[in-house]
């Protein structure tokens, strides 16, 4: 077997039949210098990416397979099953507290008890995804835009809590909108990360996750978009207002609890895939 960086076998691999192997470690007409293993072996100063102390949390050698069409999957990526897990929970308790503020609770210490509590179990996975950064850098960028989110989202609250101003004034509504897209742009960009960390393991829980974005997108467009209409004169447009803030509201509520569901499942399926690939289980092998 050649001594390749992605630990691949050349004479078993496709690439190297079909002459379009990214980058030899020997050289030759293969090297064309844009393989991301080989500049990261490079880097790094090691022969293969299994001498690599960072091998256990690396987004890097999960590629591997659909940059080099080798039968074998990478489960580097097993190892966020747990902190799915736990995202999951605090999704849960986020969302229950986030709705009592705004919606069931009148009492303004309840409220506000309520408010620092969601916004508490915000900072918890936020924390987490700064700690799943370590398996793709994605988690980060989607960890930055949740935080941008939750310090708008605190202006109109401390507005309308502390000094009595209404939720329905142009500059409250703004920053609401802000808030919303904010959070919009940071939950799918952790769920797209979870598609394309799966997608070498898992085809259809890629694709799910890659869905369940698009939904949630489309939710939270409905519901930014019936205040818009709602400021017209016209009779049909203030149906139209109503529909879709219907559907956004109900479609809403819907994809936070498949996203529970998803959490849960996917944090146990790489759980047990990681239990069984440890025990030699399993054709997943690193």
């Amino acid at each position: 077997m050649n001594q390749t960086f992605c630990g691949n076998d050349c004479e078993h691999c496709r690439k190297t039949h079909q002459h379009s192997c990214p980058g030899c470690k020997e050289g030759g007409i293969f090297l064309s210098g844009d393989c991301l293993i080989m500049d990261c072996a490079r880097s790094k100063g090691v022969e293969h990416c299994y001498d690599c102390q960072f091998q256990e949390n690396c987004h890097t050698h999960p590629r591997r397979d659909n940059l080099y069409g080798c039968t074998r999957k990478s489960t580097a990526c097993t190892g966020i099953g747990k902190w799915l897990t736990l995202m999951g929970i605090f999704r849960i308790l986020e969302t229950i507290f986030s709705f009592a503020g705004d919606h069931v609770l009148k009492e303004k210490w309840a409220e506000l008890c309520s408010a620092i509590i969601s916004l508490l179990c915000l900072g918890v996975m936020i924390g987490v995804l700064l700690v799943m950064k370590h398996y793709h850098e994605q988690y980060q960028t989607a960890a930055r835009w949740l935080t941008l989110g939750a310090a708008v989202e605190l202006v109109p609250m401390i507005a309308r809590i502390f000094f009595d101003v209404p939720s329905d004034t142009g500059g409250v509504m703004l920053l609401n909108c802000a808030c919303v897209v904010l959070m919009v742009v940071g939950m799918c960009r952790f769920w797209a990360t979870n598609s394309e960390l799966l997608r070498p393991l898992d085809k259809k829980r890629s694709e799910q996750w890659e869905k369940l974005g698009g939904w949630y997108i489309l939710c939270n467009g409905a519901i930014l978009l019936s205040p818009l209409l709602g400021m017209t004169q016209s009779v049909a447009l203030h149906f139209v207002t109503l529909f879709l803030l219907g559907i956004g509201v109900f479609g809403l509520v819907g994809v936070n609890c498949v996203e529970v569901v998803m959490l849960f499942q996917t944090g146990a399926y790489l759980k047990s895939l990681r239990a069984k690939v440890e025990a030699g289980k399993s054709e997943y092998t690193t």
